[in-house]
């Protein structure tokens, strides 16, 4: 028996020093001078750094193996500093174990204060290392079980000149300091201490019990007194004590739960950020970096499991490392290395439109297929901005079921309410989703996270299990042996929850399921509480995508045609290289804005590339529509997109001066104001550049809030408590700041075609903004044309229209469809929601009429009340000090409406309005007035209200086919009529999912009737469906 400590925090004090870690790190907390007192600082004795010889090359590039180990090395040594930071140096490492150590188990020591790999002679990479100061430290390598003696090698290590999280100046999100030195403060050769490893491992499981479990639990108690009783016994220089002090500890351990106990299916986990505050290219080492290391700890611990994402990434170790490559596919196929995610990156789920994300999941699954032989059937996305409400439709319509995130508990001012549920999307497809109670996907693996994974599971009373994701991440590094050891004690031990490291993300789900009717239910988006920021930062990027994925659709569409009317090859490779540079720029700290600014250069570079090479196509397919060239039926022929058709049309001899007549404009200045109509829209906006009314011509009302002014801008303090790039605040609505001065005003045109007013204004303290008003013939929608040189420091810009329109709920476009929101804030859930995502528009209406707010390229709107505001800037200063500076172009717009929303209408102009933004861009052609149609591709409904939207049109990946894909935008059932061109050779039609394979492979919600007859087909939709209609071609 082992007498009761007389005090507990004094022991707990006394115990926790004796083990001299905290956070598993694998170096002592303690003073100096008491280190040797500690296990921690025993675990490698006797080092030696005399038995190694260190030569290194330097290089501010990133060579490969083969390239770096030709070079000529000099001779280096411990206490010299590499730099300047994102260099790499590349050591030699030679050593001789010494005799002495014959027999026993050698470690290589090594800190360059940096991130490093090891590389064996022959170019395998063995494992990463990290040094320095920080948690998430790995200083060590196992080099030998039982040291022959004076045994000989050879080791590379490439070192990089930057932390597992960047080169930040002062903060680890701070923009990077470019000169930072790393000096090399260890490489030794060491002997391991695998005895008082295994009682340091055992005796912080005991630690950890005593601090943790509830006072009153007797195994508290019982942890304290055996632990108490380890220090008293042990000793550095006795082994039988030693000995003696794990017999004591394994008679604890050994101590088996009882049945009904919660359980854990803990999966090892490494979250890189596929660029964040590091550019790409450091991503891919990092890769190269964590997974050896998991490769290493599968050979430790046989029963690991290893959960990764990411396609892009598993693209690049294929590519770049080879040999590492071949041996993850050997622990894919033996289930430890486990595919998870489904997606080329973990992409943000807020800004991306919807084709986009079918396309991460397309290009994601297909290689998992490709590669692995399998497709995965968990989302695994942990950390992004918020998740779309479209997303359960997408997963389900890419053959998967499950879902998982934890990034939920950074909720700021609610907590979200379920840690196993049914997740509903828009549509009314349902996954089973999972939010790991421990609230971490960088889990350390320690008694008090697999408590907290009981006692803050939500349905633990339905379903007594949870996730536990572990291994350092965002940096990567993943898990380390101190987890794995500290998990592997906890599998079945009295009065902790069972821990299962033997099971996959499926199995855990597959048992969830068994539950599934009695899990809660969540309906719709999943809002982010935080990092609203996000949807404005970098909006160059923001402006980027979106071009992008208008001109990808125009691309697709073209040669579709082509391949399939004229026999033209269709650039399969081509295209699905520009959506790969697309969709990894997507990732969830890329476009958001919150990445360093070197990842924003390498940004820059892909988007040159896609609209260069997009533009090339775009010419080159149109000019085989040309005279000359295949068509011959006219001497051209123009490519028409539009929301609900795809045409070619011979464009028109004769210029369209309909609306010119019927529709002009007119424009009259007046004292104090301009007056601009088109017999469709009245607008008067005063000589400030603000709208005074606005009213639709047939319509007897205002729409403007009397007294107040629309396109109002609006400068406001933007400094949030944290996070720069990521963070607005509320609190910004309680400072605005002045305009400096009245803009200068001139009228650019004046004619029956258009109405244009131009506007200078000088914006904060550096900034000034040129806006044209303009009104077009025929047009319902009142534009303005922004061009802004932007230089400002922690303020924010918007635009704002107060209205007429009485409404508590707000619709703003999203992914297929449209989501309301409230704008009042009448609830601390309502009120959290003061920056909310919404694509092309926004909308509020009242029954029979509405205003919607239309933009190009922006993404942040909030709404109070009546009011519809659109954030345009921001300036924050981190993570890249320069975000935003420079020029900048953006247009946004009103458009009355009759009836209400949702009408087909308001996406009809966000369509035109965009259009013309790529025209002005110069990325897409320039319209044309069009004459008679020769192609056409349309969808209507048939209840005379239209709304059913054309998605894409493209080739199939894999058959002689195209794919058709179509969404219902307006929230009703309706049946869809899809009139088809005579001159497509379809011989077969039929419903696919997302992955382009047979309708109802994963799920009864994809099963989708389809009618044929000789020229149409006919397909019943429900609210917000998405139907991908492949036709195969003759």
């Amino acid at each position: 028996m082992f007498a009761r400590p007389v005090n507990e925090k004094v022991t707990l004090d006394r115990i926790n020093q004796f083990c001299g870690w905290k956070n598993l790190k694998p170096r002592s907390f303690v003073v100096p001078s008491r280190r040797a007192t500690t296990l921690c600082d025993n675990l490698w004795t006797p080092v030696d750094r005399s038995c190694i010889q260190l030569e290194v090359f330097s290089s501010t590039e990133r060579l490969s193996f083969v390239e770096a180990t030709k070079k000529s090395f000099r001779a280096t040594q411990v206490g010299e500093s590499f730099g300047p930071s994102w260099s790499t140096h590349w050591f030699k490492l030679s050593y001789v174990i010494p005799s002495y150590m014959e027999g026993q188990e050698i470690h290589l020591l090594w800190d360059s204060n940096s991130e490093a790999l090891v590389w064996s002679l022959d170019g395998q990479p063995l494992q990463g290392l990290t040094g320095g100061a920080g948690d998430m430290v790995r200083y060590d390598m196992k080099i030998s079980d039982a040291a022959k003696k004076e045994e000989k090698g050879t080791l590379f290590i490439e070192m990089a000149c930057n932390g597992l999280f960047g080169n930040g100046a002062g903060g680890t999100e701070e923009p990077p300091e470019p000169n930072r030195q790393f000096q090399l403060s260890e490489a030794a050769i060491a002997v391991f201490r695998r005895d008082i490893w295994n009682i340091l491992c055992d005796l912080t499981i005991l630690r950890d019990m005593a601090s943790s479990l509830p006072k009153g639990n007797p195994w508290r108690e019982r942890a304290l007194i055996v632990a108490n009783a380890v220090v008293n016994e042990f000793s550095f220089q006795d082994k039988k004590r030693i000995s003696k002090c794990r017999d004591i500890l394994s008679n604890f351990l050994k101590q088996k739960n009882g049945d009904g106990q919660a359980s854990i299916v803990a999966i090892g986990h490494c979250h890189i950020d596929t660029a964040w505050l590091w550019p790409y290219d450091e991503t891919i080492r990092k890769c190269a970096r964590s997974w050896s290391s998991q490769l290493r700890n599968m050979e430790m611990f046989p029963s690991y499991k290893f959960a990764c994402s990411q396609a892009q990434q598993y693209d690049w170790v294929k590519i770049h490392y080879p040999q590492l490559w071949s041996r993850i596919l050997e622990k894919v196929k033996s289930n430890h290395f486990v595919p998870v995610g489904g997606t080329w990156v973990e992409m943000d789920c807020n800004l991306p439109n919807g084709e986009s994300l079918v396309r991460q999941f397309l290009f994601g699954q297909k290689f998992f297929e490709k590669e692995f032989q399998m497709k995965t059937k968990v989302f695994w996305l942990p950390d992004t901005f918020g998740y779309a409400p479209q997303l359960p439709q997408i997963i389900k319509g890419s053959d998967m079921s499950y879902f998982v995130t934890q990034k939920m508990s950074w909720n700021r001012y609610n907590k979200f309410p379920y840690s196993s549920f049914i997740w509903e999307g828009l549509d009314g497809s349902k996954v089973l989703a999972h939010f790991p109670p421990a609230d971490t996907y960088n889990s350390l693996g320690t008694v008090h996270e697999a408590l907290l994974s009981v006692s803050n599971n939500q349905e633990i009373g339905v379903y007594n299990a949870s996730l536990m994701l572990f291994g350092h991440g965002d940096g990567g590094g993943g898990p380390t042996p101190a987890m794995l050891e500290s998990l592997s004690r906890m599998r079945d031990l009295a009065s902790l929850p069972q821990v299962h490291l033997d099971r996959t993300p499926t199995q855990f789900f597959e048992e969830m399921q068994k539950h599934q009717d009695e899990l809660p239910i969540w309906f719709g988006e999943l809002y982010l509480e935080d990092h609203r920021g996000t949807l404005t930062s970098q909006s160059f990027v923001k402006r980027n995508n979106r071009r992008a994925e208008e001109m990808m659709k125009e691309i697709e569409a073209l040669y579709s045609i082509l391949y399939a009317v004229y026999d033209v090859s269709y650039p399969h490779e081509t295209i699905n290289q520009l959506w790969k540079y697309i969709l990894l720029n997507q990732f969830h700290d890329v476009l958001p804005g919150s990445s360093i600014g070197d990842v924003y250069k390498d940004v820059r570079v892909y988007y040159k590339k896609i609209f260069e090479q997009g533009k090339e196509l775009l010419n080159k397919g149109l000019g085989l529509l040309s005279r000359g060239g295949l068509n011959k039926v006219a001497p051209e022929l123009v490519l028409g997109v539009e929301t609900s058709c795809i045409t070619l049309e011979e464009p028109s001899t004769v210029s369209n001066n309909s609306d010119k007549t019927e529709n002009a404009v007119s424009l009259e200045e007046r004292e104090l104001d301009i007056r601009i109509s088109n017999g469709k829209v009245v607008a008067i906006i005063d000589k400030n550049g603000r709208l005074c009314s606005l009213r639709l011509g047939d319509l007897d009302r205002e729409f403007i809030s009397p007294g107040q002014f629309g396109n109002n801008l609006v400068l406001y303090e933007d400094i949030p408590t944290a996070f720069d790039a990521w963070n607005v605040e509320a609190y910004s609505d309680d400072k605005p700041l002045p305009i400096q001065q009245p803009p200068q005003y001139k009228i650019l045109a004046n004619e029956p075609g258009k109405a244009a007013i131009q506007f200078s204004y000088s914006i904060g303290e550096n900034s000034t903004l040129n806006q044209v008003v303009q009104l077009c013939a025929g047009s319902n929608m009142l534009e303005f044309k922004n061009r802004c040189y932007w230089n400002e420091s922690f303020k924010m810009l918007r635009v704002e229209f107060p209205t007429t329109i009485r409404s508590d709920r707000v619709a703003y476009e999203t992914q297929f469809g449209y989501v309301t929101r409230p704008n009042h804030r009448n609830t601390t859930w309502e009120a959290a929601k003061f920056e909310v995502c919404g694509h092309r528009f926004c909308d509020i209406s009242e029954p029979g009429f509405g205003l919607a707010l239309l933009n190009d390229s922006k993404y942040g709107y909030s709404a109070k009340g009546s009011t519809l505001r659109l954030t345009l800037l921001r300036s924050p200063k981190s993570p890249d000090k320069e975000c935003d500076i420079g020029d900048h172009a953006f247009s946004y717009a009103v458009l009355p409406h009759v009836p209400d929303f949702p009408c087909e209408q308001v996406f009809t102009a966000a369509h035109k309005l965009n259009r013309e933004a790529g025209e002005e861009s110069d990325w897409l052609p320039r319209s044309v007035a069009k004459g008679k149609t020769v192609f056409n591709i349309s969808v209507e409904s048939d209840d005379g209200r239209n709304g059913i939207l054309i998605s894409s049109l493209k080739k199939a990946e894999e058959r002689n086919a195209l794919i058709l894909r179509v969404y219902e935008s307006l929230g009703r059932h309706c049946t869809g009529i899809i009139r088809l061109a005579q001159q497509l050779p379809v011989v077969d039609v039929e419903a696919v999912n997302l992955l382009e394979e047979k309708q109802c492979q994963s799920s009864a919600d994809y099963s989708v009737p389809v009618f044929r007859s000789r020229d149409h087909v006919r397909v019943s939709l429900r609210p917000f469906q998405i139907v991908s209609l492949q036709f195969q071609l003759g």
